[in-house]
């Protein structure tokens, strides 16, 4: 059966299209988020009809698979090595990318603008989000997928991992109590469900062929 699956996977990896322009090895990614180069009207990010297609992607990704430590796609949450989240904090807030600490020590911030991104499975792009600071209020009224860091400031000697969650509709209504509870008796979290581009298939599959056996015996 795993053999059958891990088939499958590569199967799909090289029929995906929809590559970034001038990259020439994203085939070889099977997870990678990319900034995008098109303005992006942000009436089409908050109603939620903006899409992945057509867009100019920065061919070198912010994210790629070497980076990733994990992806759990039930919680929506992935983890990187501190090394990937301080090239992010570069690509992401340029010159603002670093801070003095009051004890003089030098610090990563992963806090910039919002920034709208475009996640690929295996090349192909899956949906448009919005990378955003976790104190950020601009994002809650989006109806894209939000990356949000769990912390503000990572040490520029850190070497431990940074946990990201992607969340989607109002608050996080899969794991979220009190809004289950509002919910309680209606269909909103079930279309919302239904509509949730994370739980895309083609993320599910690029995820276990990332991570299966086979696949780490080959990267390393």
């Amino acid at each position: 059966m795993r053999v059958g699956v891990f088939i499958s996977v590569l199967a799909v990896c090289l029929t995906a299209s929809g590559a970034p322009a001038g990259s020439d090895n994203v085939l070889t990614n099977r997870l990678s988020i990319h900034f995008v180069v098109n303005e992006i009207p942000y009436e089409s990010i908050q109603n939620g009809t903006a899409t992945p297609f057509g867009l100019d992607l920065l061919a070198e990704p912010i994210l790629s698979d070497a980076d990733f430590i994990s992806f759990n796609t039930n919680d929506h949450t992935f983890a990187i090595t501190a090394e990937a989240a301080k090239r992010m904090a570069l690509k992401w807030c340029g010159f603002h990318s670093h801070t003095v600490a009051a004890t003089g020590e030098i610090m990563y911030e992963l806090s910039g603008p919002d920034t709208p991104f475009v996640l690929l499975a295996c090349g192909e792009p899956i949906y448009l989000g919005v990378l955003t600071c976790v104190f950020s209020s601009d994002s809650s009224g989006l109806s894209v997928p939000i990356i949000k860091s769990s912390q503000i400031l990572l040490r520029a000697n850190s070497t431990a991992e940074v946990i990201f969650r992607i969340k989607y509709g109002w608050g996080n209504y899969e794991s979220e109590p009190e809004l289950r509870g509002i919910r309680l008796g209606y269909p909103y979290a079930k279309i919302l469900r239904d509509l949730d581009p994370r739980r895309d298939r083609r993320i599910s599959l690029a995820v276990k062929s990332l991570f299966s056996k086979e696949s780490l015996k080959s990267d390393r």
